[in-house]
């Protein structure tokens, strides 16, 4: 959509993956087009770019929200949970058994999904405080899930992603401690390619991909604990190969 040449696909069948995409009212895949819309104004470093896109994802925001039941639940939910902190501190002149009791209310109205990723922020949070530098050892996230999961004050009835964390970047954090999230940070950094401001055609194709690959790997970040599902391996190498071969390109330009 953002290349005036159809090098990769049509602007036909761009608009029509993107509108599925909205349709599935996936809070990830609202994240996730939020994320494009970013990269694209950071990408031309234009000033109206930027005043475009934030209202533009305010408003599907509000849309979603306001429509989509699934996504509104599980906003609400996240909500709650992070700012409300409502599983983490006592109400003033609640005793134990009210607490559960309160929970368990909330559970009712709250999204699994929402507070199957809370949990897991809160054991990672727990086990990265005793072991912060270098974690407790990649696949010892389920061990902490047993030691601190928020689980078992709601009757064990969401015990799901003990394994991965719900996320890449909680379950680096939980076994690689700060070097895991340093290199997760760093690789994204490291090898991203942006936008050539000066017009070079041949960026373009460089920039689109590594964007793309960036947004997928950010959402795996995010939502997916997984170390090797979905063939994440194979992204990575695709980032790391696709900016590998710009600098390569850009260096033998410099030399001509």
């Amino acid at each position: 959509m953002l290349i005036r040449k159809a090098e990769f696909i049509s602007l036909k069948k761009c608009l029509i993956i993107v509108t599925c995409y909205c349709l599935s009212f996936s809070s990830l895949a609202f994240f996730g087009i939020f994320l494009s819309i970013i990269l694209i104004t950071l990408n031309f470093g234009a000033v109206r770019y930027f005043l475009f896109a934030i209202p533009l994802s305010v408003f599907l925001f509000f849309i979603a929200y306001n429509n989509a039941t699934e996504f509104k639940v599980r906003v609400d939910g996240i909500e709650e949970l992070f700012i409300g902190n409502i599983l983490d501190e006592a109400k003033i002149g609640e005793n134990k058994r009210t607490k559960i009791k309160r929970i368990q209310s909330f559970l009712q109205r709250v999204h699994g999904s929402s507070f199957v990723f809370y949990n897991n922020y809160y054991i990672t949070k727990q086990n990265f405080m005793k072991n912060p530098l270098f974690g407790t050892g990649i696949g010892s996230h389920e061990f902490a899930y047993e030691k601190y999961t928020l689980n078992k004050l709601i009757g064990g009835i969401y015990k799901f992603n003990a394994g991965d964390a719900n996320s890449l970047f909680l379950r680096a954090a939980s076994e690689i401690g700060l070097l895991g999230v340093i290199f997760l940070v760093l690789f994204v950094f490291k090898y991203f390619v942006s936008h050539d401001l000066l017009g070079n055609e041949p960026n373009n194709t460089y920039w689109v991909i590594s964007n793309s690959l960036l947004v997928l790997i950010l959402l795996t970040y995010l939502r997916q604990g997984n170390y090797t599902y979905n063939g994440f391996f194979f992204y990575c190498w695709m980032y790391f190969y696709n900016s590998s071969s710009y600098n390569k390109y850009t260096t033998e330009l410099a030399t001509k």
